[in-house]
């Protein structure tokens, strides 16, 4: 599973057509974060935790979907909730393309993707 971005300079190079994907691999860990308590009245209140998901993954670019890897990079990101498991890759593959188009989902997409 992955998708195509069209017309994408990677690294510099001359801008073509780039398969993405993650290989099937990427980790799910979740973090507890405890903030302080308010301790404004003298009272003491203990800290509330706070839960949240780091997704961590691999991420692969080839010039096509059966060629050699030409670069890999190690990409991580937040979430407060996991979505259900039939849908972490999609969550996954839209956090990159949001990462490699900044107005993705938005009339100012600049980039093409292909789903496959």
């Amino acid at each position: 599973m992955g998708f195509t971005v069209l017309n994408y300079s990677l690294l510099g190079l001359q801008n073509q057509n780039w398969y993405v994907t993650i290989k099937g691999s990427y980790q799910v860990r979740k973090i507890e974060s405890l903030m302080s308590g308010d301790n404004s009245a003298g009272l003491n209140v203990p800290g509330l935790v706070t839960p949240y998901y780091t997704i961590t993954f691999s991420l692969y670019y080839q010039s096509s979907r059966n060629s050699p890897v030409i670069n890999n990079q190690n990409m991580s990101f937040n979430i407060q909730a996991l979505p259900n498991p039939a849908v972490l890759y999609t969550s996954i593959y839209e956090y990159i393309k949001g990462q490699l188009d900044p107005y993705y989902l938005s009339n100012q997409q600049t980039l093409t993707f292909t789903d496959d």
